[in-house]
């Protein structure tokens, strides 16, 4: 059986999501990459996570925050196309939605629905990698007793 292909509106909506969860994805990667930051340095040197930063930033700057803390370039690329692609998405998917245009390019949208499930799916594996990590990490100096106060948001 033949996959259906969702109409436009339907198709705008899944990417708009996978772009809000790209960014809430990011900077769950960044509370942790700067977690471990904290859990590694802050016995030696005085460290202010910039968690503010974090919160305030849009998805190109969390592309560009994260960048430093990935090996995945492939990741990095993905997410700075996804992005290039949101804003006009955005804004077309405001005038069909008010009916001042037409759905023009309909195999374009579904392009850019692929590269954003893509980008999500690979963002959620990074996500595992960096999550484990600080949890070692957490629980090497637990047992070491060498636990500096923490305060960092999301908890471990």
């Amino acid at each position: 059986m033949a996959k259906q292909i969702a109409p436009y509106p339907e198709k705008l909506a899944k990417c708009m999501v996978n772009y809000q969860y790209l960014e809430e994805g990011l900077r769950f990667c960044l509370y942790r990459c700067q977690t471990f930051i904290h859990l590694r340095i802050s016995s030696t040197l005085a460290y202010e996570v910039p968690l503010k930063t974090i919160d305030d930033a849009a998805l190109p700057r969390l592309i560009e925050l994260f960048k430093p803390f990935s090996r995945n370039e492939s990741l990095i690329q993905k997410l700075r196309l996804v992005n290039n692609y949101r804003d006009s998405l955005a804004h077309e998917g405001g005038l069909i939605q008010t009916g001042e245009q037409a759905p023009e390019n309909e195999k374009a949208l579904e392009a850019f629905l692929m590269a954003a499930e893509e980008s999500t799916a690979m963002l959620k594996e990074e996500a595992v990698t960096i999550d484990e990590q600080v949890k070692r990490e957490y629980q090497r100096l637990k047992q070491e007793k060498a636990l500096p106060e923490i305060d960092i948001i999301p908890p471990l």
